[in-house]
């Protein structure tokens, strides 16, 4: 028989997945920097985030193919970006790659960033290639 599981009834109905918020993380400078909207963007780039486990280890993941769009969102893209530039500033997710998808269109493919644990430290780094094409610095 099945381990059986009871939720509050201010947090789910039991039928849906979920997205961990360890405290760490919660009480961080880094996190506690953010405005509503990057907030926001972030939880819904975590709901778009998927691991398999076998054994109790993970055997694949895809924290390094996320994509997200304003629409998925509900914000105006200004405000959209605005959110991801601040999530790449402060270390929570990275630019991996742009996928082009003709003319003017593209899909930009984030990943998650660990650098937000070292936010206003020296070890505190976002590498020019983490930014949105638009904030790198000319070389």
């Amino acid at each position: 028989m099945g381990k059986k599981i009871t939720y509050e009834s201010f947090e789910t109905k039991g039928n849906s997945n979920f997205a961990a918020m360890y405290f760490d993380m919660l009480n961080s400078q880094a996190w506690q920097s953010l405005r509503g909207n990057s907030i926001k963007v972030y939880m819904f780039m975590r709901s778009k985030y998927k691991r398999k486990i076998v054994k109790e280890k993970i055997v694949s993941t895809n924290r390094e193919d996320i994509s997200i769009s304003y629409k998925d969102t509900g914000l105006g893209q200004k405000a959209f970006e605005k959110a991801i530039d601040e999530l790449i500033a402060t270390g929570f997710i990275k630019v991996n790659q742009y996928k082009p998808q003709g003319g003017f269109k593209k899909i930009i493919i984030y990943g998650f960033n660990d650098q937000w644990k070292y936010y206003n430290t020296l070890r505190f780094q976002i590498k020019d290639e983490w930014k949105r094409m638009c904030n790198r610095s000319e070389v």
